[in-house]
């Protein structure tokens, strides 16, 4: 590729950029409202039973704003381009199960530390090409939560039209949890369930080294549009000398645009605690 073409490709990207920066002002005071609970309209289920009954010891539940209508851009500093708007929320349930944490014979006993976080939140203004946006969840290699679960999987979204995918979230466990001052057990059942639909997009779920990672991947110029971010990602330990643990939070977003690939990255620089 010559010098010239060179110059005039990014002299091209650039122009685009501008526009659409142009359109993102216009648009930044109309974004709209993140739903709590699916909004899609489609009449699909959603379930959300994760909190257990007042008194339930050893039980915690947090929420946490990841990121608030934030602009990621491409890292190349001398091509400037916005690949995606995104607001990212985080419900995490604490609990432990089966065993006292500070029973001496807590993994005997099949004692767990389980930890359920619930993502929602929207991508928004997405350029031209195909752009993936994952979000990471990791725990330090050090720890001691290992990650059990990301859902919905990888590659279940069912056909329902043309480029139209329905996915499900679906999660239950059983639970022996304590209450009455710890003089109490009882048996919980954890459940999760939401329905949702991917237009010309899919989901992504997916195991990664010390965690997960969750998200959607759009193939076509969805500038105009807002995709669902929805996710439920599962981690455990059984060992409560590993507590307090920390999650820890990261944007990704991978776009080719005009056979150009571009990255941008956001370290969040919130860290989840659990076990405090």
């Amino acid at each position: 590729m010559s010098k010239n073409l060179d110059v005039e490709i990014g002299d091209l990207l650039q122009r685009l950029q501008d526009k659409l920066e142009e359109r993102d002002a216009a648009q930044a005071t109309n974004s709209p409202e993140i739903p709590r609970s699916p909004g899609s309209g489609l009449g699909g289920e959603y379930v959300n039973e994760l909190t257990p009954p007042a008194g339930t010891m050893f039980f915690k539940r947090a929420t946490h704003t990841i990121l608030d209508q934030e602009w990621i851009y491409s890292e190349n500093p001398s091509l400037r381009i916005l690949l995606a708007m995104l607001t990212w929320r985080v419900d995490v349930y604490t609990y432990v199960a089966n065993a006292m944490p500070d029973d001496p014979l807590f993994s005997e006993k099949n004692g767990s530390i389980l930890v359920v976080l619930v993502h929602s939140g929207m991508v928004g203004n997405i350029g031209p090409g195909t752009c993936e946006t994952a979000l990471r969840v990791e725990c330090p290699a050090e720890g001691t939560l290992v990650a059990q679960t990301q859902l919905p999987p990888q590659d279940s979204g069912v056909p329902a039209g043309r480029k139209i995918l329905n996915y499900t979230i679906s999660y239950e466990e059983r639970l022996s949890l304590f209450n009455n001052c710890g003089n109490g057990i009882f048996d919980f059942y954890a459940r999760y369930k939401e329905d949702f639909t991917r237009r010309n997009s899919e989901q992504i779920s997916r195991m990664i080294p010390n965690g997960c990672e969750l998200g959607v991947r759009a193939s076509r110029n969805l500038s105009d549009e807002y995709l669902k971010i929805a996710g439920v990602s599962v981690f455990h330990t059984a060992d409560p000398k590993g507590l307090p643990a920390y999650f820890d939070l990261r944007a990704n977003v991978n776009c080719t645009i005009g056979g150009f690939k571009l990255r941008g990255m956001r370290n969040t620089g919130v860290v989840v605690r659990i076990g405090e």
